[in-house]
């Protein structure tokens, strides 16, 4: 990474004492097993945090820090439009158990993103004007916003803060963006601000309220946490072209049967939208967390 800033992110880990070597449990605890020290050396602790993205309670306060230069990144996260090809109504709508190995999850939308022709666009508006089947797959698979950041968040009792990757769409992302043009400048090495984000709702009905909290006591990025920032552009979904598109599509409609050629009505094709999200109360209201 670009950055290099004081600390102790640098120095050597101190040698920790030798412990003894668990038992197997006796008597009333036989059926269990205490885990031997000496048995997990082929076990490593991965101490730059952890590949799972952050999941958002319902008060949270975070930092997010600023890109790297090779990163080439305007902003503190990387953003694109993507095609999110699957969900649980996807597999219901097609008739399959589960989604094709072949076929990825995402896929970059070309249109929204580079101004240029998009194969998923293509396919999904085709799809728009067919049966209320095809328009139900077709919704789903018109583009949305992804955005993913390295933030960080705040040790708990006894704890360190560890730096996570943030995946966010427009609702947090536009508040930030004007902070940044309003001269908030939140993700400043030097002084990085806390930003206070609230959901509220679950799915479909999910709100947040983006504030960046603006005082004096604001955090210096930390070594450590900069040798473990993650690398945004390797999270942002491959192009799809049209030949791939068209040998996709055709794969999952005649192999699974196109709806457009169901003998079923309209109403009988009507499905309802699965509402996916996570509303967890992290019991954090303390404004003033631990770095």
């Amino acid at each position: 990474m670009g950055f290099t800033f004081g600390g102790n992110g640098g120095s050597k880990k101190e040698k920790k004492p030798e412990r003894k070597s668990s038992e197997r449990s006796k008597g009333s605890s036989g059926d269990f097993y205490i885990p031997d020290p000496d048995d997990l050396d082929d076990m490593h602790v991965d101490e730059g945090g952890t590949n799972e993205f952050l999941e958002l309670g319902e008060r949270n306060i975070i930092l997010i820090l600023p890109p790297s230069r090779e990163s080439g990144l305007r902003v503190p996260w990387a953003e694109c439009y993507r095609h999110f090809m699957f969900d649980k109504n996807m597999t219901k709508w097609l008739g399959i158990e589960e989604w094709p190995e072949t076929v990825d999850m995402e896929y970059l939308c070309r249109k929204e993103t580079h101004g240029k022709p998009c194969a998923v666009c293509d396919k999904a508006a085709e799809l728009k004007k067919g049966t209320t089947r095809d328009k139900q797959i077709g919704s789903k698979w018109y583009p949305a916003m992804k955005c993913v950041a390295n933030a960080v968040v705040p040790s708990g009792a006894g704890g360190k803060s560890i730096v996570k990757p943030f995946r966010f769409g427009k609702s947090i992302r536009n508040p930030l963006l004007q902070a940044l043009k309003d001269g908030d400048t939140f993700c400043d090495p030097t002084a990085l601000m806390p930003i206070r984000i609230l959901k509220r709702g679950t799915g479909m009905k999910t709100r947040y309220d983006v504030k960046v909290l603006l005082r004096e006591d604001t955090v210096r990025i930390k070594q450590e946490w900069v040798d473990n920032m993650f690398d945004l552009n390797s999270y942002m979904p491959s192009e799809m072209d049209s030949d791939e598109a068209d040998e996709i599509f055709d794969d999952l409609f005649i192999e699974y049967g196109s709806s457009k050629r169901s003998s079923k009505s309209d109403d009988e094709e009507k499905y309802g939208f699965a509402g996916r999200g996570k509303s967890d109360d992290d019991g954090d209201d303390d404004d003033n967390p631990r770095w």
